[in-house]
């Protein structure tokens, strides 16, 4: 009678613990991670650059068929903002570009994949300016409770030489989740790339 009871006791705290860990790995596994954005730039009136900007590691970058409403994933990309392009022509030149007006705002709010797949945006800077610029981000999110971020260093980009090819630098922010068993939705991850001459 002892012997059986002692087994029955192991069973059931087998079971109960199974329980548990299939509630917490399934509990974690139905969190959700989103995060919001507006990105901006600050420059001076000297300052000339492309940007083409991109996002990867989020649902919606992720997206291997357009949702309805949109014919290609380009399409859909560029219309919520997983994509960003600022273009230069020469005939900006000795006029502000005014890069303050063409921030890279997302149209909603990216879900992260899960919660160890890091959110990365992806940006790719090219100097028409004449004189070398140095690239760095700033007011980016360093106190969230949620996310976490680590970005390139700055950077410095040669000047640009008319008839030659602009020099480029990629430069990258990579948001984390802090904690993955614990949800959290819209949180704010806003941040600025700046443009200083050198």
């Amino acid at each position: 009678m002892r012997r059986r009871f002692t087994i029955f006791s192991i069973l059931v705290c087998i079971i109960t613990s199974l329980t548990i860990i299939s509630y917490g790995v399934y509990a974690s596994l139905q969190q959700t991670f989103s995060v919001s954005n507006t990105i901006g730039f600050v420059s001076s009136q000297e300052i000339y650059v492309a940007l083409d900007c991109k996002i990867s590691g989020s649902k919606q970058s992720n997206y291997t068929t357009p949702p309805d409403g949109y014919t290609t994933l380009d399409e859909y990309w560029d219309s919520i903002g997983i994509t960003h392009r600022v273009n230069f022509s020469e005939d900006m030149r000795g006029q502000s570009q005014n890069l303050q007006a063409q921030p890279w705002e997302l149209k909603e709010s990216l879900q992260f994949v899960d919660g160890t797949t890091e959110i990365v945006y992806s940006l790719k800077i090219y100097n028409y300016s004449y004189k070398s610029i140095k690239v760095s981000f700033s007011e980016y999110v360093d106190n969230s409770q949620y996310i976490e971020n680590e970005f390139s260093e700055p950077t410095i980009i040669a000047g640009y030489i008319p008839g030659e090819e602009a020099h480029f630098a990629e430069m990258e922010l990579k948001t984390k989740v802090i904690n993955p068993s614990k949800g959290f939705k819209e949180e704010r991850n806003d941040f600025k790339l700046l443009f200083e001459i050198v």
